[in-house]
């Protein structure tokens, strides 16, 4: 009864925590007996796989596991005979808790096992905690190893340590160290010259000397970082050597850091006086900061060596210049915006473009205009749609005001070159949005890249049949660069269409497109509508005929001949000579009976563009067509071609007594277009017979206005009589301000006919009056060529014009005016020449004294 009690109270708190522990102390103790037989097992299996690949494996347990059980490990190694824990790679944590912590336990394992991989960091672990120093001491002592230093400094991976309390720690060691520096390895030589940085000695010093030029660069970092010397200005000398010269970058780094540091008041370097290397490394570690190394890194942008220019852009890049540049653009400082501008563009041309972002919704339009600039050559092609976007926004309805209108210039420009399609498909929407500004259009239809079908083909359509739109010329230009696949059709079906959907003005231009494609296979549509077109327009778009097999292309031109559509048959008859083929002379001939005036018309150009001499003169009867239309058409045509015969005939006909004056106007008509000297001469004979047609002759002559023609002219009026020199004189005044310019060139010829009858022209149309008002002209070059042009005119009205400018404030008009004194001769002149005597300028002086004494030599004669 009892026990039946005591087992049915409520157990104490005591003997509570005491089964608990119970229980976790049984729990543990299974867990570990397990994991110490899972362990072992494994274990068994990786010593299986190391005797067959040599190859250390880790085991793959977590590391609070593996700590614990490192001492069951050691004790297997022993039982096994094998270096478990580096076979299991349990040494490489141990390493890792020694960098941690350096635990006197965890030194000896490694110390023990791993030696060859540990030493370094036992080394760093008991640097630090001085206590521990004894153990790496007796090791090295008892460990019978020769250069054990060595060991030590190939155990571990260059690391830095503490070289002074290394020193301390090997002072006995000192020669073995300094041994060490002929080390063919690099982290043996860094291991050394880490401790002997610290050590007075004179070998250690002259070692340390030598070090800046040791092939390692870890080696002469640690030198660069830790030496130093009272020989400053030694020391700064091999600083600023390896600064220029060095090809390491972490060492030029270092020594540039130094350098701020240490010798900031040796610092000495001329930049502009450095090789291209040396200023590349000086620009690379140039100090952000710096406005002096600024405006260095800005000169150096100028000498035009690229490699220098992508450094200085770089740092200038870094050190916030370029944005800086661009944000603060002021176009209206015109020389500082072209001289940031320059900057930038260099910047740009080698590839140091992130300053370029424009996404900032502040940015100027000075900043816009610099970025459209620099993006038509260089630059991101992303940001041109940034800059497209901007520029549409902010220049709407300002397009044509500076400085938008160059930004928004620039913007369509880069674009065009080099936008992404985002990008062009923003120019698209604009050149709909303005597609009746028709500069505009005829600015930008010529920019547009060639194969963007699927950007802009759709919209050239349009414009193609639109008829208000009035860019015909660059439009055909545009749609000539696309693909013909993507437009052919298109154009086709506008040619079939019925009449009343598209305009005649849409339908010429369409076949006019047509015809810029040079497509052979489309032949048949240009024969059947080249009606459409004018008929001097026809000929431009019939050199595409010559690709035509020439057995087919007969057919084709014969079958439409003959179909007596005078439209269709004038246009291909004007059209044939572009050919090149005389195949088709005999239905041309047959063509000038025809009853249809535009028909003969068309016959006569195309024989006159054959100029062949057995048919072109049955086109002579023509002059006398009862169609005022083709008799003066007929005049144009041989009146061009200016041959012997042609010639021969139209003076014929013009001087011929019994000729209609129908037919002789005809004529004149003809020689009107005509620039052949030979024709300008017939004209000349017609005024000269002054009988008939005089206004006609006068008006035909007063278009020829060229200097040939003028000279021709000139020389014609020495010989004629007073009244024909009079119908001249009002042609010439006819022919208005070109005319005048010209004449006023040959006063300063040395031909004295046409001298004499220029002075006279230019007196009579009131030019040497205006030269004698500006001889009072603010501009003093407009003044000299004034006194010039009196000096050459000669005449007495040039002479009292003159004589006003004898006290020009500029020297060079009063020597022109002392020329023309002593030219003159005159009692007049003379009184100013004494008074110009004692002018202050001695040029002017001089030229007067020369005058007088040539007019005291003339009385001598």
């Amino acid at each position: 009864m009892n026990f039946l009690v005591s087992f049915l109270r409520v157990p104490s708190i005591t003997e509570i925590l005491l089964s608990i522990s119970g229980i976790i102390l049984f729990t543990l103790f299974l867990v570990y007996f397990i994991y110490k037989r899972k362990i072992r097992i494994d274990i068994n299996h990786q010593i299986e796989i190391w005797n067959i690949a040599k190859k250390n494996i880790p085991i793959n347990y977590p590391n609070w596991i593996l700590i614990i059980f490192s001492s069951y490990i050691e004790k297997l190694s022993i039982t096994y005979g094998l270096n478990l824990p580096v076979i299991l790679c349990l040494d490489e944590l141990w390493i890792k808790l020694t960098n941690k912590n350096g635990k006197k336990k965890t030194i000896n394992r490694i110390l023990k096992y791993s030696p060859d991989k540990g030493l370094f960091t036992v080394m760093k672990a008991v640097l630090k905690q001085p206590g521990l120093q004894s153990i790496l001491v007796d090791w090295i002592d008892n460990s019978g190893e020769f250069m054990v230093l060595r060991k030590i400094a190939l155990s571990g991976n260059g690391e830095q340590f503490d070289g002074e309390k290394a020193l301390l720690l090997f002072k006995d060691r000192t020669d073995e160290i300094i041994e060490m520096l002929g080390d063919f390895e690099w982290k043996s030589r860094h291991f050394a010259i880490n401790i002997l940085i610290f050590d007075s000695g004179e070998r250690s010093v002259e070692a340390v000397w030598d070090s800046f030029r040791d092939s390692s660069v870890f080696v002469r970092i640690s030198s660069v970082k830790l030496f130093n010397s009272d020989n400053r200005e030694k020391l700064y000398n091999i600083l600023e050597r390896l600064l220029l010269n060095d090809p390491s970058f972490k060492v030029r780094k270092a020594a540039r850091k130094r350098i701020n540091e240490n010798f900031k008041d040796l610092y000495k370097i001329s930049p502009f006086k450095l090789n291209i290397e040396q200023q590349i490394h000086l620009i690379e570690l140039m100090d952000p900061e710096s406005k002096q190394d600024e405006n260095i890194a800005i000169e150096f942008m100028k000498t035009g060596n690229k490699e220098l220019e992508l450094y200085a852009s770089r740092f200038l890049f870094k050190n916030g210049t370029l944005r800086r540049l661009l944000l603060s653009a002021d176009p209206g400082y015109a020389k500082g915006f072209e001289d940031t501008y320059s900057i930038l563009e260099i910047a740009v041309a080698v590839d140091c473009t992130t300053f370029l972002d424009l996404a900032d919704p502040n940015i100027t339009p000075g900043a816009l205009l610099l970025a459209s600039r620099i993006l038509i050559k260089n630059g991101d092609r992303n940001i041109i749609t940034t800059l497209l976007q901007k520029v549409l926004k902010i220049s709407l309805d300002r397009e044509n005001i500076q400085p938008y209108k160059e930004i928004y210039e620039n913007s369509i420009l880069s674009t065009c070159k080099r936008g992404t399609d985002e990008a062009l498909e923003l120019l698209n929407n604009e050149i709909k949005r303005r597609k009746y500004d028709k500069p505009f259009q005829d600015w930008i239809l010529d920019k547009l890249p060639q194969n963007r079908e699927n950007i802009f083909a759709a919209t050239l359509l349009n414009f193609l049949k639109n008829k208000k739109y009035n860019s015909d010329i660059e439009l055909r230009k545009a749609l000539c660069k696309l693909p013909v696949t993507s437009i052919l059709s298109d154009i086709i079906d506008i040619l079939k269409a019925d009449n009343n959907k598209y305009d005649n003005s849409i339908r010429r231009e369409t076949l006019k497109v047509l015809g810029s494609l040079n497509l052979p296979h489309c032949t048949q549509y240009i024969l059947e509508n080249l009606y459409i077109l004018p008929l001097d327009e026809a000929k431009q778009y019939s050199l595409l005929l010559t690709k035509n097999d020439t057995s087919a292309f007969r057919t084709k031109v014969k079958n439409i001949l003959s179909s007596g559509d005078a439209a269709s048959m004038s246009h291909l008859i004007a059209a044939l000579p572009e050919t090149e083929r005389k195949i088709f002379l005999p239905e041309i001939k047959e063509s000038l009976q025809d009853s249809n005036p535009e028909v003969r018309i068309a016959a006569v150009w195309a024989l006159s563009d054959y100029n062949n001499g057995e048919y072109l003169p049955l086109c002579f009867d023509l002059l006398r067509d009862p169609v005022e239309k083709v008799r003066k058409e007929v005049g144009n045509t041989l009146a061009c071609l200016a041959n012997k015969k042609t010639l021969t005939v139209l003076k014929d006909t013009l001087f011929d007594t019994n000729e209609s004056l129908a037919v002789k106007n005809a004529v004149l008509h003809g020689l009107t277009i005509s620039i052949s000297k030979e024709v300008l001469e017939i004209i000349l004979l017609k005024l000269e017979e002054n009988i008939e047609l005089l206004e006609e002759t006068i008006t035909v002559l007063s278009k020829k206005d060229s200097k040939s023609d003028l000279i021709i002219i000139l020389k014609f009026m020495e010989k004629t009589t007073p009244a024909v020199r009079e119908n001249i004189l009002q042609s010439i005044k006819r022919m208005g301000r070109k005319a005048e310019s010209i004449i006023e060139t040959l006063l300063f010829t040395d031909n004295k006919i046409l001298h004499k009858h220029a002075v006279s022209i230019l007196e009579n149309s009131g030019i040497v009056d205006l030269r004698i008002r500006e001889l009072t002209h603010r501009n003093p070059e407009i003044r000299q060529y004034a006194a010039k042009f009196l000096l050459k005119t000669g005449t007495l009205k040039a002479f009292r014009g003159i004589i006003l400018a004898a006290k020009d404030p500029d020297p060079k008009v009063r020597i022109q005016v002392v020329k023309a004194l002593d030219h003159m001769n005159s009692t007049d002149g003379l009184a100013v020449l004494e008074e110009l005597k004692n002018d202050p300028v001695k040029r002017v002086r001089n030229y007067t004294l020369w005058a007088l004494e040539r007019y005291e030599a003339k009385k001598l004669v």
